[in-house]
């Protein structure tokens, strides 16, 4: 697990969002916010024209 504290969670400025299985970020669409995976895998993939998903990247959790 992460050696980010409780404390160090709770500082101004950090948001804890916990996104849903198959959370959807449509192209094109701003971020607010940066990322930190600590556990799960995130694919990033997009649809082609003729309906085939092509797989842009993938992270696993606690990933270097």
């Amino acid at each position: 697990m992460s050696d980010i504290s409780v404390q160090d969670w709770s500082e101004e400025g950090i948001t804890i969002l916990e996104l849903q299985p198959s959370h959807v970020i449509e192209e094109g669409q701003f971020l607010e916010y940066a990322g930190l995976i600590l556990e799960g895998t995130v694919r990033m993939y997009r649809i082609c024209g003729s309906g085939r998903e092509v797989t842009l990247y993938r992270v696993n959790g606690e990933e270097c």
